[in-house]
């Protein structure tokens, strides 16, 4: 049962954020404002084309570590489940201090000039 000083507090949107942790949703929304990855792919005929394509969750978590010295600890959940909400907390730092994905994801953007 709640203790009867707390039935009635509220938490802001960024202690929700650190309580609730990360999903899918939220390795999506980075990979999209990171910049693509380009690749060489043999194509028909042994014509080398060139693809671009999005971060998986493991070159998310380099790409932070190696640009913004951000420990991330990304998981997207089984790959049959498509949902925003699936997977385990995500967790984000720096030493040893917590961040938020709000955070995260302004100093990505500032990083990279889109803010």
């Amino acid at each position: 049962m709640i203790d009867e000083k707390f039935k009635d507090e509220v938490l802001s949107d960024k202690e929700l954020d650190n309580v609730a942790g990360g999903t899918n949703g939220e390795f999506k929304e980075l990979s999209s404002i990171l910049p693509n990855i380009f690749e060489k792919v043999q194509g028909y005929r042994a014509r080398v084309n060139v693809i671009s394509r999005s971060r998986k969750p493991d070159e998310v978590v380099s790409w932070l570590k190696e640009n913004l010295n951000i420990d991330a600890k990304i998981d997207v959940g089984e790959w049959w489940n498509p949902l925003d909400s699936a997977g385990s907390s995500n967790s984000y730092s720096r030493d040893v201090k917590s961040i938020t994905h709000n955070d995260v994801v302004n100093e990505v953007k500032k990083y990279l000039g889109k803010i």
